[in-house]
């Protein structure tokens, strides 16, 4: 296997090549690098003061991408288990 490393974002085509045949490409394949990571917003939560019981965050990115969520007691400097895959609203 052949690992390319240090490749700049942007659009890539690779191509592979028989020997000793005609010399025609075999195969091609397309892709894209995207070095910038989507951005999340958080668009409601709950209010900064909550009296507990049901509580949900509505947040939204771009379509492609996915989320993970965890909860942290900041009172207790406590984490609640690890990331986990979420959807909004959570």
């Amino acid at each position: 296997m052949q690992v390319y490393t240090g490749l700049q974002a942007g659009s890539y085509r690779f191509s592979a090549m028989l020997t000793g045949q005609n010399a025609e490409y075999a195969a091609q394949s397309t892709f894209s690098i995207d070095t910038v990571g989507p951005v999340v917003n958080i668009t409601s939560g709950p209010d900064a003061i909550s009296s507990g019981g049901l509580i949900s965050f509505v947040f939204v990115s771009e379509a492609a991408a996915y989320f993970q969520c965890r909860w942290v007691n900041v009172s207790a400097g406590t984490t609640t288990g690890s990331f986990n895959n979420c959807t909004s609203p959570a």
